[in-house]
Parts: structure tokens; sequence; C-alpha cells
């Protein structure tokens, strides 16, 4: 799985690097205005969309510094010069990649065990908040030992949907912030460019997760007869792999722009999907 590959790269970044250990001791830049603008105007309705899609609003963060800081080297000639390095302009790009991801111990901090807890805390709250508007996660007339059973299987595809979110937003931030500044030099264009493609594909691949999980799915699986129970089991094993499956191709789809743009060669691809 692509997402796999590039996950474990970003976890072990290129310390070694000219550009990641410029990017590590580089003086903190303020956020881009368009970013202040948009927190201002959503911060009303902003805490509890940034504790549950924690990892969405990094990622974003992370897109458009990666963008930004790429299209600033190119501004400035040092990409070009470090392209010329073995391993290539994608050895760059990852370079500042992941040394914008692990500056003051981002990625370490949202993957620490309590904001892991707080998390799925708050999204079991909402949930248990909206029982009276949805179905019973257990039919009626279900044996005592599925009334056990559901919830725990609820319980764990939530959390794997959590943590599949939080690998897929990380690497598509990645790959977004390396791809746009391959299309502008200007680093305004470029962070603008990252933060729109990224709320685009984010939203896209929601969207298209509730359409198909949990419209398309429930009736057809009435269509079809099935027991309540058996579609109890089904559905959010179903809906786990339908969001995983949906952001893979994005994220494969991207990469295989980004090999295109680049250039890259088959020994520099193994240079991130190691």
């Amino acid at each position: 799985m692509l997402t796999w590959k590039i996950w474990r790269g970003l976890r072990t970044p290129p310390q070694q690097h000219p550009l990641f250990r410029r990017v590590m001791v580089a003086p903190l830049r303020p956020a881009p205005w368009y970013v202040g603008c948009a927190i201002i105007l959503v911060a009303p309705l902003l805490l509890l969309p940034a504790i549950l899609f924690t990892s969405a609003f990094y990622s974003l963060r992370w897109a458009v510094t990666i963008a930004g800081t790429i299209a600033r080297e190119r501004e400035a000639g040092m990409f070009e010069l470090i392209s010329l390095s073995p391993e290539g302009g994608l050895g760059a790009s990852w370079a500042i990649c992941t040394a914008s991801i692990h500056r003051n111990q981002s990625l370490n901090q949202i993957q620490s065990p309590m904001s892991w807890l707080v998390r799925l805390g708050f999204t079991l709250l909402i949930l248990s908040s909206l029982g009276n508007f949805v179905e019973p996660l257990v039919p009626i007339g279900a044996s005592a030992a599925l009334e056990i059973i559901i919830p725990l299987l609820y319980l764990f595809t939530l959390a794997g949907a959590l943590y599949v979110d939080h690998m897929q937003s990380v690497a598509m931030g990645s790959l977004i912030g390396m791809l746009i500044p391959t299309y502008t030099r200007s680093r305004i264009d470029a962070g603008v460019g990252a933060f729109i493609i990224f709320l685009l594909l984010q939203v896209t691949t929601y969207a298209l997760t509730l359409l198909i999980g949990f419209s398309f799915l429930p009736g057809l699986f009435r269509g079809l007869g099935f027991a309540p129970t058996l579609d109890a089991v089904l559905l959010p094993v179903l809906r786990l792999a339908i969001f995983g499956l949906i952001r893979e191709g994005i994220i494969a789809g991207l990469w295989r722009v980004l090999v295109e743009r680049l250039n890259i060669a088959a020994s520099e691809m193994v240079y991130v999907t190691r």
C-alpha cells in the first residue's frame, strides 16, 4: 500500500540532507495571511472540528508550509542546485517535506497517547449524543452475544478510521505540498494552491464516504434482503474499507502526477517508498 510506504518514509526523515538541516533550524515564519483569515472566519465553529480532525488540520498547515518553502527555495535558486545531488529533485522536496513535518516535534505531538484518547473520546461523545437521531447499532432481537460484539466492532472500526485518516491525511498533505510548487514559483501562489487542493480532496473523500457508505450501501442491503444483524456487522467494516480505498486512490493519483512533474527515476522512488 502506497500510503504505508510514504508514512514509513515520513517517520524516518533524511536528517543528513542539507535542506533538511536548514529548514529545521530556520527561524519560524508567521502563518500566511489567508490561513489567518480562514481561522478567524470559522473560529466559532473551529474548536470541535479541530479536535476531531486534528490530523487534517495539521496536514493542511503542513501542505501550505511545504509548498511555500519549496517555492521559496526555487526562487532563491537553491532547489535546482540541491537537485543535482544523487537524490535528485525528489530528494530535495522530500527533505523539505519531512523537515516541515518534524519541526518542533509537531508529528510527535499529534501522535501522543493523550492526543489519541482525546480524539477518540470526543468522537464517541458526539456519536452517543446523536443516538436519538440515528438507527440503533444493535438491531432489535439480536442475541446477547451480538449486543456485545457489534458495539465493539463499531469501536474498533472507529479507532481504525481515525488512524487511517491520520496516516492518509499526512501523506496526502505531504504530496500536495511537494506537487504544487512544480506548477508555480510564487510562494504565495504555491501556498494558496496547496490550501485549496487539500481542502477540496479532503471534503471529496468525506462526501463520497458518506454517500456510498451511509446512503448507498444500506439501501442496497435492504434491497437484497439482508438480515438486520448481517447489516450491522458488514456496514462498519465496509465503510472503513471504502474510506481507506477512496483516499488511497487519491494518494496514488497524486504520487503519479508528482513522478511525472519531477521526472523521477525508479532509483529515486526507492528513496521515499523504501
